[in-house]
């Protein structure tokens, strides 16, 4: 079994590793959205489904490993959401406000299952000590 004091990251790294993570899945929505419709790959499920899971992605790793920034990844992805809407228009797709709405969705499953990941960790070290 892995020894969890091993598995312990210190601050800078944690923040580190969810700056890391939110730009590089950032840039991966960016592009999976703003790319012609017809010139993307095409996904088994539904539109709405991407959406939600796309932004459950980007704020996870802000609620699980930096929290304390937590409420400013919320802000900024759910701006980004709203920009990437107003843009599809003007690439050859459309933009949708029940896009959006599924954007926020996963926002905010992304922030919960987030916290509760990063609270649960927490609890399990606490025990090992």
């Amino acid at each position: 079994m892995v020894d969890l004091q091993m598995v312990s990251l210190n601050h800078h790294r944690r923040r580190s590793i969810a700056s890391w993570l939110t730009f590089g899945l950032s840039v991966c929505i960016a592009v999976l959205t703003l790319i012609p419709s017809n010139a993307g790959p095409h996904v088994p499920g539904g539109d709405k489904v991407h959406h939600v899971l796309a932004f459950m992605a980007l704020t996870l790793p802000s609620a699980v490993f930096y929290p304390k920034a937590l409420v400013r990844v919320v802000l900024a992805a759910a701006l980004y959401a709203g920009l990437i809407e107003i843009i599809q228009p003007f690439v050859g797709r459309s933009g949708e406000i029940a896009d959006f709405l599924a954007d926020l969705l996963g926002i905010a499953i992304g922030a919960m299952i987030g916290l509760l990941l990063h609270w649960g960790s927490r609890c399990l070290l606490s025990s090992q000590r």
